[in-house]
């Protein structure tokens, strides 16, 4: 265990003696939480145990490392120097990257960040206030030394502010020297630009501002109060990543994710740069669900023949890291594929059921499918959406979802079978449908669930190009209200009932986003009589949604509407999963 100067620790980055490794992750911290840092500084507080990693002569031939940034951007794309290590590189940093970051960031180089409604990054250096809180109460009791961040057009001087370059206390001369801080003192208090407040205040609190300047420097340059503990050269590359594993699990910092991740990372050093841009993709951005968690799940099961584990380091081997990399390009542009199929579909982020629904498609895809002549790949697609219904209908993935996930692959890759790879699936006995499953799917209120099997019976939508919504038929804002039971002479006792009711299946239709917006909260009956005047387009409004001239539209017959539309959708269902009619409940066809 050693204590160093954060001097020399700086200098030590600079010359790059000390390095990142690649299993580190992307800086991330704010400069608010540099600020804190540095007060905590000042004030000769621990900030915390550094863990270094000595690199032997092989090591540094071979290991991948990068350095620190010195220019940093926040929310930019981070370049990382991935250079072959100097001679003088001893170091590899394996907790305490934030930090260390951060005092580099602040003491060496700038931190480009948009501030307040201005859009523009924009660079600026690190300053200390040297008046701050001298003639006032601190009304911050967390902050007695207050630092921050300025480019050269934004500094303001006043009576409770002199903003110091925080930088000088490393690249002034005047501090090897006795009386250093009186002498910058005054070279302050005769700065042409001050303006009188400023000045007074400098003069005034004299012995506060040189104490202030003193303290930066002792505890920048000449404290040994950094704690550093240093792991030896004989500790070999798997141990040092176990350990980093087990240190940053004791805060919140990592995810498991992130751990596992710095394990593909410390073979394919480019992998992080490969999945910030494919996740920057706006096709990939806008379906938010497909984080490392749920893309290395899709690598894991691409490269190991459809076979789905958890996620634990011992999984990414360097033979399977290598497989994910030889095949990268083709796995991310199977993902791609699968949300075109899914938008085709007119299924959203919010409206997946589950994530490993998803997996099983994206497999599909890798080894040769869908299906490009037309008829054959309607098929595809419309055993995949009967895939995705069944899934929300029989709550496939509600427990023990990695037995059945592998079982799902299994089937796909059932090449004896003469059948298509998802009818294959939809022929396994958890994809079984009888009319019990159907009467109880019929109960599924207003979600991504309730979508799952509208999209099967509201097929024919034009989800590519347009935009639906579910949409209550009797309108939620009605039912939801006592004085529309009032108006059409119904028990208000029947609120409570009508509104469950009103949630689930049978009161909901899928419509057209523009068209859902103009009905808003008019009543059924009316929105029908006002939309649909001529007789044959409501015929077919009726036709396409589920409804026939023999079930009532007005309100205050909503029960009856909602039992014989009950019963016109389970019969839908049962004729468009092939259940026969005659067949007893709970018994497989």
């Amino acid at each position: 265990m050693d204590n160093l100067i954060l001097k020399d620790i700086v200098n030590s980055i600079q010359t790059r003696e000390y390095v990142l490794p690649v299993i580190q992750r992307d800086f991330v911290w704010k400069p608010e939480k540099i600020c804190l840092l540095f007060d905590s500084i000042l004030r000769g507080y621990s900030i915390g145990l550094f863990l270094f990693w000595e690199l032997n002569d092989e090591r540094r031939r071979t290991y991948e490392t990068y350095a620190f940034p010195e220019n940093y951007a926040d929310g930019g794309k981070q370049e990382h120097l991935n250079l072959p290590l100097p001679p003088l590189s001893k170091y590899a940093i394996l907790d305490g990257q934030q930090r260390l970051t951060s005092i580099y960031l602040a003491l060496k180089g700038t931190y480009a960040y948009a501030k307040g409604s201005d859009r523009d990054l924009v660079k600026r250096k690190f300053y200390i206030n040297l008046l701050h809180t001298m003639d006032t109460e601190d009304v911050d009791d967390n902050i007695k030394f207050e630092f921050d961040f300025f480019a050269n057009n934004e500094l303001k001087n006043d009576e409770n502010h002199y903003w110091y370059l925080v930088n000088n206390v490393l690249t002034d001369s005047r501090w090897n020297e006795q009386n250093a801080a009186e002498q910058i003192y005054e070279d302050i208090c005769n700065k042409d630009y001050l303006d009188i407040n400023t000045e007074e205040a400098l003069i005034e609190y004299k012995e506060d501002v040189i104490e202030r300047l003193q303290r930066l420097h002792k505890y920048i340059c000449c404290e040994k109060f950094v704690q550093v503990f240093c792991i030896g050269q004989e500790v070999c590359e798997n141990e040092v990543l176990d350990i980093f594993v087990r240190v940053n699990s004791q805060g919140k910092q990592l995810s498991r994710t992130d751990f596992i991740f710095s394990r593909i990372v410390s073979v394919w050093r480019d992998a992080r740069q490969m999945m910030d841009d494919f996740q920057k993709k706006k096709k990939i951005e806008d379906f938010l669900i497909f984080d490392k968690d749920l893309i290395m799940r899709i690598c894991l099961a691409v490269v190991n023949k459809s076979n789905v584990s958890r996620l634990t380091t011992d999984k990414f081997n360097a033979k399977t890291i290598k497989s994910i990399k030889e095949n990268w390009q083709i796995i991310s542009a199977c993902i791609e594929d699968t949300v075109d199929i899914l938008i085709r579909l007119g299924y959203s982020a919010k409206t997946i059921t589950s994530t490993n629904a998803l997996i099983p498609i994206i497999c599909f895809l890798y080894k040769g499918g869908m299906w490009k002549d037309g008829g054959k790949e309607l098929e595809d697609l419309n055993d995949i959406r009967k895939y995705l219904s069944i899934i929300a209908l029989r709550h496939i993935f509600s427990g023990q979802t990695l037995g059945k996930l592998n079982k799902i692959l299994n089937a796909l890759c059932d090449e004896s079978s003469r059948l298509r790879p998802f009818e294959r699936v939809l022929a396994m006995p958890d994809f079984k449908v009888d009319e019990t499953h159907i009467e109880e799917a019929l109960l599924t209120v207003k979600g991504h669930d309730a979508f799952a099997i509208l999209s099967l019976l509201y097929k024919d939508k034009n989800y590519k190009d347009n935009s639906y919504d579910q949409d209550h038929m009797h309108p939620w804002a009605m039912i939801s209200k006592k004085s529309t039971y009032k108006k059409h002479g119904v028990s208000e006792d029947k609120m409570s009932e009508w509104k469950k009711k009103a949630d689930t299946l049978p009161n909901l239709q899928i419509l057209e986003a523009s068209e859902n917006k103009h009905k808003s909260g008019t009543l059924l009956d009316e929105w029908v009589k006002d939309t649909y005047k001529d007789e044959n387009e409501r015929n077919n409004y009726f036709s396409g949604t589920y409804l026939n001239s023999d079930i009532p539209l007005e309100f205050e017959k909503f029960e009856e509407f909602y039992e014989k539309r009950k019963e016109l959708l389970k019969n839908a269902l049962m004729a468009k999963l092939d259940i026969d009619k005659c067949q007893q409940k709970g018994v497989n066809k």
